[in-house]
């Protein structure tokens, strides 16, 4: 039986290639895309409305123009 860290590890990984299909990263509209579908709570939650926008173009800020991998989405949850 897994444990708890192994099943969240498995989770992200199964949602990261959910959006990122036969890719190995995620194009900016796939990340607002699993952002919409795997965050509403957090979205819905928050008192700025523009949360989301700032939080892609932070997330642009540390990668770049590069496709955001595996690993950037890995680090995601610690910076919001």
């Amino acid at each position: 039986m897994p444990s708890q860290l192994e099943h969240a590890m498995e989770t992200l990984m199964f949602t990261f290639h959910k959006y990122a299909g036969d890719k190995e990263h995620l194009a900016k509209e796939d990340l607002r895309a699993l952002m919409d579908k795997e965050f509403p709570g957090f979205l819905e939650n928050q008192r700025d409305p523009n949360a989301l926008d700032r939080i892609l173009r932070d997330m642009e800020q540390c990668v770049g123009s590069d496709p955001i991998s595996m690993w950037d989405l890995t680090l995601f949850p610690f910076g919001i």
